[in-house]
C-alpha cells in the first residue's frame, strides 16, 4: 500500500512540475529579428530567427550567415528567461555546430527581447540581441 502511495504521489508531484514549469515560461513564439559580426567578414550579418511553440518546447529555423533556414535543435529552457539551442551552419567541406544561449528581457520601451550569444566549435563568438518583428 504504501509504495502504490509513494508511486502516485510522485507521478502527480512530476505532473505538477511540469505544468508549472510550462505555465512559468513566456510565449517567445514568431519571428525575431536582429544583427551579429560574423567571423572573417566586414560588417554585420541580418539574423532571422522563427520560433514555433510545440507543447513545452519550441521548434523553428535560423538565418544567420551562411546558414539559410537551419533548422535548430536542442532546445532546452535553463529557467523560466533563459533557453538555448543549437544549428548547423554549412562551412565548405564541414558542417560548423553553433550554440546558442539567449535571455529573454522585457524592455518597457521596445517589448521583449531576446539578447544573448552565439559560440562556434572553433572558439569564434558573437553577441545577439533581437527583436519581434510578428
Amino acid at each position: 500500500m504504501k509504495r502504490g502511495t509513494i508511486l502516485m504521489c510522485s507521478v502527480l508531484w512530476m505532473i505538477f512540475a511540469a505544468a508549472s514549469l510550462s505555465a512559468q515560461t513566456p510565449d517567445i513564439s514568431g519571428t525575431w529579428v536582429g544583427d551579429t559580426e560574423l567571423p572573417n567578414s566586414t560588417g554585420t550579418s541580418h539574423v532571422t530567427l522563427i520560433l514555433k511553440k510545440a507543447d513545452a518546447s519550441y521548434s523553428g529555423t535560423i538565418t544567420l550567415g551562411s546558414a539559410k533556414d537551419a533548422a535548430i535543435e536542442k532546445f532546452a529552457f535553463e529557467d523560466e528567461d533563459t533557453f538555448n539551442f543549437e544549428f548547423v551552419m554549412p562551412g565548405g567541406d564541414d558542417k560548423i555546430r553553433v550554440k546558442v544561449k539567449l535571455d529573454i528581457i522585457d524592455d518597457r520601451l521596445s517589448g521583449k527581447k531576446l539578447m544573448g550569444g552565439w559560440a562556434m566549435e572553433d572558439g569564434s563568438y558573437g553577441s545577439l540581441d533581437l527583436q519581434r518583428s510578428k
